[in-house]
C-alpha cells in the first residue's frame, strides 16, 4: 500500500470530492489555497483524520485505494454492466458515452444482473447497482477511509447505504463481488474519452 495514497485521500477530499460536496455555503473553495480547502472540507463533514490504518487491509480493499479518484466511474460502469437489459430496454444505450457504451457490449461470463430502483433506471441507479458490486471491499476499510467514499459521489447518492449492508454480510456474502469485472471496468476507466473515435 503506497502511503502517499493513504494521505491524499485521508488529507486532501478537495482533489477527489464531487463537485456537489465540494460546494460549501459562503465560501468558494475554488479560490481558497488547497491545504485550507481540504481543511474546511474535513471540518464541513466531521471527517475523522486519525489514520486507523490497518496494515492487513485486503488485496481487493487495496485495489478500491489505489483507483480511488475512479471509483464513481467504474461504479458507473460495473453499473452500466449490472443494468444492462434494463438500460437496452428503456432506449438509453446512446444516451451512454462511448466508453460505456463499449463496456457495455463486452460479453463476460456470470453476469451479475440488477434491477433499477425506478421504472426509468437513472444516473444514481447505475451507481447504486455498480456500488452493491464494491460495498463488501470497501466495508472492509478503516472507518476514516471509509467515511470519505460519499465524497466522491453526488448528493443524491448514498453509497454509505450499501456499505453497511455489505458490512454486515462480509463474513457470509461475497457473491456481488466480480473481480474479473471490477478489473475490466478499471481498465475502461483508465481509457481516455478523447482518444475514443
Amino acid at each position: 500500500m503506497n502511503p502517499v495514497t493513504v494521505l491524499n485521500i485521508m488529507y486532501a477530499p478537495y482533489a477527489y470530492a464531487h463537485p456537489e460536496r465540494s460546494a460549501l455555503p459562503a465560501i468558494a473553495l475554488d479560490r481558497c489555497p488547497a491545504s485550507i480547502a481540504n481543511q474546511l472540507l474535513i471540518d464541513h463533514y466531521g471527517l475523522e483524520t486519525r489514520i486507523d490504518f490497518e496494515p492487513n487491509i485486503d488485496s481487493v480493499a487495496r485495489r478500491c485505494l489505489d483507483h480511488w479518484k475512479r471509483l464513481p466511474r467504474i461504479c458507473f460502469l460495473i453499473g452500466v454492466r449490472r443494468l444492462r437489459a434494463a438500460l437496452i430496454e428503456q432506449r438509453r444505450y446512446f444516451d451512454l458515452d462511448p466508453i460505456a457504451q463499449r463496456f457495455m457490449c463486452v460479453p463476460l461470463q456470470a453476469d451479475a444482473t440488477a434491477a433499477p430502483r425506478s421504472p426509468r433506471a437513472s444516473d444514481v441507479d447505475v451507481l447504486a447497482a455498480g456500488i452493491e458490486c464494491i460495498a463488501a471491499p470497501l466495508a472492509r476499510l478503516p472507518s476514516a477511509l471509509r467515511q470519505r467514499v460519499p465524497l466522491l459521489y453526488p448528493k443524491a447518492f448514498d453509497p454509505l447505504r450499501q456499505i453497511r449492508h455489505a458490512g454486515g454480510q462480509i463474513a457470509t456474502d461475497d457473491a456481488s463481488w466480480n473481480p474479473s469485472l471490477f478489473s475490466l471496468a478499471v481498465n475502461y476507466a483508465l481509457v481516455d474519452h478523447s482518444t475514443m473515435p
